[in-house]
């Protein structure tokens, strides 16, 4: 049995970077016009946003890298600010998706791959298998191994 967490996304492009630089400063440039392009790239460059991070760190993170700029933000507007960083309209649109499953748990035996977006969830499914191999094998040890965003759980 394997549960894997997704990999991380690679440092972005350059393109990519001036892109996510320019919805920056259309937003923020409505609300403070001093805010530079410049000022834009550099903040992003700081930030470094992966795809599949989350929106509130992001937020927190943009706005202490727009005052270290010289530019206060609203937490709600950071919030906004930062999920047109990650692609998306606004912070209610990116709200209402739903989470991307991060976590597989993949059995040896010949079972279906289940997807779980957190461990939090994973959890629950993962006690009621190690249980049910317990009781089936009387098995008292379970062995961790983590291993490049891999967990296996070994039977002994």
């Amino acid at each position: 049995m394997t549960a894997t967490a997704a990999p991380s996304a690679q440092s972005a492009s350059p393109q990519d970077l001036q892109a996510t630089a320019a919805s920056l400063w259309t937003f923020i440039h409505l609300k403070v016009p001093r805010f530079t392009s410049e000022a834009a790239l550099k903040v992003v460059e700081g930030l470094q946003p992966q795809p599949d991070e989350d929106p509130k760190a992001l937020a927190k993170r943009l706005r202490k890298g727009l005052s270290d700029a010289g530019v206060s933000l609203k937490h709600t507007a950071a919030l906004d600010a930062a999920s047109r960083i990650l692609g998306r309209t606004s912070w209610h649109a990116l709200n209402r998706e739903p989470a991307a499953p991060k976590l597989k748990l993949q059995m040896v035996v010949q079972t279906p791959e289940e997807q779980f977006s957190s461990w939090h969830e994973l959890a629950p499914r993962l006690a009621e298998w190690l249980d049910a191999w317990q009781q089936f094998k009387h098995t008292k040890v379970f062995e961790v191994n983590t291993h490049h965003g891999v967990s296996s759980f070994s039977v002994q």
